[in-house]
């Protein structure tokens, strides 16, 4: 038989067996862009900095029960991780009354405080080195969360991450409608006199992403937090990686 029919056979053979056992398929390349680096990174905090997706979800279950609101499961509340809460559970809950929202909201803070204050959720594993090494390159970092204002300080206080966010580069729900709206973005970019294009924009959820497209900034998505992989790529980030540490790769 030729060589080269003999290596065609070979390679045809190799296709109908399939991948050998571990094989990772290559991702997309579209996901693994080299990005320009950036002069500004802001980060998300819950599922991105934080590890604090099963807690959010545990405390909006036990809010809902305190309410009297039909259960949810626990994907439906995962899936909507990223929206300010006003947002979030008038989408889950057709018919919510604004009384049973407002006791939500004071059931859920209240359980949510307790909760966290009784076992701190802990940072990602390399939030803190990535943080002082963007600090130490000259890179500026902030935060954009769907957090209320004195939730967010009260989380960097308790991370001990305070000190890396000043107030201007801190934006929260309270800064204007919920995300994937880009105005906590927009504004956060002004008013520490940054451009677009000057920035990345990392979170877990897909609103994370399509509030910095809105904006015209560089989405990097992680997949550790709420959204799984597959949602996030529907909404087409520059870059998905697994978590904050796997960053500074992307640029160099």
């Amino acid at each position: 038989m030729p060589h080269a029919v003999a290596r065609r056979g070979r390679r045809a053979r190799a296709r109908s067996r399939g991948p050998p056992p571990g094989h990772v398929p290559r991702r997309p390349a579209r996901f693994m862009t080299r990005l320009t680096r950036p002069r500004l990174v802001v980060f998300d905090v819950d599922g991105t900095l934080s590890d604090t997706t099963d807690t959010i979800v545990d405390c909006w279950q036990r809010a809902i029960a305190a309410c009297g609101i039909e259960p949810l499961p626990a994907d439906d509340i995962r899936n909507r991780i990223g929206q300010a809460i006003t947002t979030s559970l008038p989408a889950l809950v057709p018919g919510l009354t604004d009384t049973q929202l407002e006791l939500f909201l004071d059931r859920y803070k209240t359980i949510y405080i307790e909760t966290v204050t009784s076992v701190p959720p802990p940072l990602f594993p390399g939030v803190r080195e990535t943080l002082e090494r963007l600090r130490a390159a000259g890179i500026a970092v902030a935060v954009a969360t769907s957090k209320s204002r004195p939730g967010v300080d009260r989380t960097l206080a308790a991370d001990d991450l305070g000190h890396m966010f000043p107030a201007a580069y801190r934006a929260s729900a309270d800064d204007g409608p919920s995300k994937p709206h880009p105005k906590m973005l927009v504004d956060l970019l002004h008013r520490t006199h940054h451009q677009p294009a000057d920035a990345i924009m990392v979170g877990d959820t897909t609103f994370d992403i399509e509030m910095a497209h809105a904006a015209g900034v560089c989405a990097v998505a992680v997949t550790c937090g709420a959204h799984p992989r597959a949602m996030l790529e529907r909404v087409e980030p520059a870059a998905i990686v697994e978590t904050v540490r796997d960053l500074l790769p992307l640029w160099g």
